[in-house]
């Protein structure tokens, strides 16, 4: 009897600790093909990432699945950590690893899951465990491996109903495992493929139309429209297409109707030795903790307009002119010109004229922006400088916090000429007085230098901005003049939850992430 009642008595403390155990995951799905599936060595990984090479509070769950071609039909076998396990590195299947023995494998490859696991605690504030559903497979394509099925009688590509039956499997295999009724949050959907989709324009032009259905695919399993975002191919692969593929996906992201598509960019992110197409450790480290950005809150996003001689989105370009820029952590911005301002003949003081009909165009020359008034043929060496006169007005799509403008100024002894900025009521002016001071004490000439805003200044989306050279005598003097050779600001989203990436380049550069929803 008494044995009974300290049976039972153990067994009410026990029911507590049962509970205890109780577990919150936060579920990220990572899928696609070489770069997904990872090419980084474990010996590559520098800083704060080595102490946590094997993370005991993020776990994986590891599928490389069978090719079903190969063999003659009988398929290559798949590579499965049979569940989830401690997220470690090691849940890849690199070539010439061979697809036998244990997982995970001793040459220890991986992608970006170590880095993006590290960091996405920190990015959205949640302290829950992190589950990791691994789908990848070097070497596929969108169009065939990943094609999405269209119907109960097809189940789409090998890797496309893998990808699949994988979440489910995995999701209902999260609900216990540990022993316990854990709750289970699907956060985002992680895709990083393509490469084996930039042999033609076809398949590049079919791509997006693919993708939106496999994300919808993907939403349907989970039962929610969870985030998803996209990583930029490498920068450094030789493919003609390879531009013109990451430019497709920057500008599917930034017109799609599909809700919470975003895109990381692969600026900076290093590749193996001799391999221009696969991520190095830092490569993929850079990688992951870019992903995990992506889902972090909306902050205020540094981005510089840079010019370069290599660019040509505003080389010679008229009224209506777009170009893009991009965040350094990803925000996409679109700049457009609205007007803009030259002279109307080739003769000194000569009207001013502006608008479509004027013919006035921006151009780009010694990595600096300026206007060539159609009119300004007499004076051809000053065509892509700002002329006292001469302005540009443009809007951007975002909002944004102006930072500075760095600019080149010629014969800066004119005391009347200076440069101007106006926005939004606001108007600031750079004049002889602003400018550095050579050995004599006198304004340099043919230098560079910051104008920095007030801090805080805030121009909403849409608001014209204008950069105008002026006189306060009126008077034309070739020698007069500016360029513009960065312009930074920080850019502000008002939405206040997890957001998502884009990324274009600004005059043909691409740099980092984050799209408005």
């Amino acid at each position: 009897m008494l044995r009974t009642a300290l049976l039972i008595f153990l067994a009410l403390c026990v029911l507590p600790a049962i509970a205890q155990a109780q577990q919150t995951f936060d579920v990220y799905i990572l899928a696609g093909q070489s770069n997904a599936d990872g090419r980084g060595l474990e010996s590559g990984i520098t800083g704060d990432l080595l102490e946590r090479t094997t993370q005991t509070d993020a776990i994986i769950s590891y599928l490389n699945p069978s090719d079903p071609s190969d063999n003659g039909g009988s398929g290559d076998g798949d590579v499965s950590s049979g569940g989830f396990v401690d997220l470690a590195p090691g849940f890849s299947v690199a070539p010439g690893e061979g697809r036998t023995g244990g997982i995970p494998f001793e040459t220890n490859y991986f992608g970006s899951e170590l880095s993006f696991a590290a960091s996405i605690g920190e990015a959205t504030g949640s302290d829950n465990q992190v589950a990791i559903i691994k789908v990848t497979r070097g070497g596929t394509n969108l169009r065939n491996d990943w094609r999405p099925s269209t119907g109960a009688d097809d189940p789409g590509g090998f890797l496309y109903e893998a990808l699949i039956n994988q979440i489910d499997e995995s999701l209902a295999a999260l609900g216990s495992f540990g022993g316990s009724q854990n709750t289970v949050n699907v956060e985002g959907f992680l895709w990083h493929q393509g490469e084996s989709d930039t042999g033609n324009s076809t398949n590049v032009g079919n791509y997006t139309g693919l993708f939106t259905d496999l994300v919808e695919g993907v939403r349907e399993t989970v039962g929610e429209d969870i985030p998803v975002v996209l990583g930029q191919l490498g920068q450094d692969r030789t493919s003609a297409l390879n531009d013109v593929f990451n430019t497709t996906l920057a500008s599917f992201v930034n017109s799609t109707d599909v809700p919470d598509i975003s895109l990381v960019s692969s600026i900076g992110l290093t590749n193996n030795p001799g391999d221009p197409t696969h991520f190095d450790a830092n490569g993929q480290v850079l990688l992951g903790e870019r992903f995990a950005a992506a889902f972090g809150p909306n902050e205020d996003d540094f981005a510089s307009f840079t010019i370069d001689n290599a660019d040509t989105d505003l080389d010679s370009a008229g009224i209506g002119g777009t170009v893009t820029a991009l965040s350094e952590n990803g925000v996409t911005v679109t700049l457009t010109t609205t007007d803009i301002t030259g002279f109307a003949d080739n003769t000194e003081g000569s009207a001013l004229s502006s608008g479509a009909g004027a013919g006035h165009e921006t151009n780009i020359n010694s990595n600096s922006l300026g206007v060539n008034s159609s009119g300004s043929g007499a004076h051809s060496s000053e065509a892509t400088n700002f002329n006292p006169g001469e302005s540009l007005t443009f809007v951007l799509d975002e909002d944004v916090e102006l930072l500075s403008i760095d600019l080149q100024s010629f014969d800066a002894e004119a005391e009347n000429n200076g440069f101007r900025i106006s926005a939004d009521g606001l108007t600031f002016e750079i004049t002889r007085g602003d400018l550095p001071l050579n050995a004599n004490g006198d304004p340099e000439d043919a230098t560079n230098f910051d104008f920095v805003f007030p801090e805080g200044l805030v121009i909403t989306a849409g608001t014209e901005i204008t950069f105008e050279a002026f006189s306060t005598t009126g008077e034309f003097n070739a020698t007069d003049s500016f360029r513009i050779q960065d312009f930074s600001f920080n850019v502000i989203s008002s939405v206040p939850e997890p957001s998502s990436l884009a990324i274009l380049g600004l005059f043909g550069s691409l740099a980092a992430f984050r799209r408005r929803r």
